[in-house]
């Protein structure tokens, strides 16, 4: 009978969190709670440091603390390394029956290769394992990789540079590692692939390669726009305007009162003046000028959310292929 196995994506997350969640499945996992697991993750802009490594020898410090940069240790050994959402991290906790290598070197080799492949196929690159825990191409490392046994629990984990500068990582780390040469999925490709979101259909998701902007939807949404300003009544049109830019501007000021208070460890290059005063008046004020147009307008605003959320939602949870994985 196989193994069950599920798969998780934990999205963009704080480094702390998305190393407590790390920890936290591996503990429920060796405790029988929980099925082997395969998980992808991405950081907010994190330095993760070697578990007995001295933070202040390997990490400039000051730097991370200026630009709001987490400094978070994780529980494998190796060197300081800086992680953001440009770069894809993946976990595998798995229980050692499903890989009986007999050792960790072994399990290792297994990973890497099978990892390797995905990538080659994927990609159409020609990824290979070199010994003991690299995946390279052409000699330039793509993916590095770290494992360690807990029990009867095997964890292993890596992560695959999709788009490294090398300036942020002399920026934040105070002994960048040159002993061998990187690359990147956006330097082997010419342009980083797009983490998929899979809730909406390919052709209004792809971005475009040269601008990096989705073009097909906004061609679309600019041919849309130009035919309802064609055929239906200025004022009529004015309204839905202001009625949508203003819906928007409160789900914006509000959004930000809740993320302060729901995620208050997500990084902020920008923090706004006057704590959350700014966005209570802008829910407030937006919200007045919304209760001032015509009760028509608000019919006719509610009907075109409430079709676009039925179409969005409808395709999604017949098409998200996250869903249909885990």
């Amino acid at each position: 009978m196989p193994l069950p196995v599920r798969l998780i994506d934990s999205g963009i997350r704080a480094g702390r969190l998305q190393i407590a969640s790390g920890q936290a499945l591996i503990d429920l996992h060796r405790d029988g709670r929980v099925p082997d697991t395969v998980r992808f993750l991405r950081f907010h802009p994190t330095v993760l440091v070697g578990r007995h490594q001295a933070v202040a020898h390997e990490v400039k410090v000051e730097d991370c603390f200026a630009d709001l940069v987490d400094i978070v240790r994780r529980v494998t050994g190796g060197g300081a390394i800086y992680l953001d959402q440009d770069q894809v991290g993946w976990q595998l906790v798995l229980s050692r029956q499903r890989l009986p290598m007999g050792s960790l070197a072994d399990d290792a080799k297994a990973i890497c290769e099978a990892v390797a492949h995905g990538l080659s196929s994927s990609f159409g690159i020609d990824a290979r394992f070199r010994p003991r825990i690299a995946i390279e191409v052409a000699g330039a490392k793509l993916c590095g990789t770290a494992g360690y046994v807990d029990g009867e629990t095997l964890i292993y984990q890596g992560t695959v540079l999709v788009d490294v500068d090398p300036a942020k990582v002399a920026m934040y780390l105070a002994t960048p590692k040159s002993d061998h040469r990187i690359t990147t999925l956006k330097a082997l490709l010419g342009e980083a692939p797009q983490y998929p979101s899979w809730l909406l259909p390919p052709f209004l998701s792809t971005v475009s390669p040269t601008t990096h902007t989705p073009v097909t939807t906004t061609v679309i949404s600019g041919i849309v726009m130009a035919l309802a300003a064609g055929f239906v009544p200025l004022g009529a049109l004015a309204e839905l305007v202001n009625i949508g830019t203003l819906a928007a501007f409160v789900l914006v000021s509000a959004g930000v009162i809740v993320l302060r208070k729901s995620h208050p460890e997500y990084p902020r290059p920008y923090k706004m003046p006057f704590g959350i005063v700014l966005p209570v008046l802008g829910v407030l004020s937006c919200g007045a000028l919304i209760a001032f147009l015509p009760l028509m307008t608000h019919l006719r605003f509610i009907l075109w959310l409430a079709a676009g959320m039925l179409i969005y939602f409808a395709y999604s949870m017949r098409n998200s292929k996250l869903a249909a994985q885990t």
